[in-house]
């Protein structure tokens, strides 16, 4: 895994530095506060087909590596012509897009969780994730008898018994 996140990270340095667009995307948004960066998934495709399919199966892995690039893109190139010199170097967040057809939801198997998919739609609200339990453990405050109670999914609660 090592050899793939440097030969990832040396492949990331060159299509942030050789691809205009993602050069001058970076010094502007970083000029405006915002510490994120567009990448084109066909343009990456293009680029290097081996790079895309391993962000494409493997985001939870790669997207992290692919961020601490551009971190370090920034801090090697831009930090000291943007930033103030003592200023922390900022963490970026890299997002995807791509003009490939979307899947239907309807369409989705098993096969295909944990991987980078297009579907259609539009964000109408977001909210914080929420924690919810799985399993709650009860405690009775007059004899510290315990039990074990498994929360079904979905909106539903646990009583406590009395």
């Amino acid at each position: 895994m090592a050899h793939i996140k440097n030969e990832f990270v040396q492949n990331h340095f060159n299509i942030l530095t050789l691809y205009t667009v993602y050069r001058e995307q970076l010094q502007r948004n970083a000029r405006e506060g915002h510490f994120f960066i567009k990448v084109n998934m066909n343009l990456l495709l293009n680029f290097d087909e081996g790079l895309a399919m391993l962000v494409r199966t493997q985001p939870e892995t790669m997207i992290p590596v692919l961020e601490s690039a551009t971190k370090k893109v920034f801090h090697n190139n831009y930090h000291e012509t943007i930033t103030e010199p003592n200023d922390p170097v900022p963490d970026w967040q890299v997002q995807f897009f791509s003009d490939e057809n979307p899947r239907n939801l309807r369409d989705l198997t098993s096969n295909m969780v944990g991987k980078l998919i297009v579907v259609p739609g539009i964000i109408t609200s977001a909210s914080r994730t929420s924690i919810k339990a799985t399993k709650i453990t009860w405690k009775c405050s007059a004899c510290d008898h315990t039990y074990s109670q498994d929360l079904k999914f979905g909106f539903g609660g646990a009583q406590a018994r009395r």
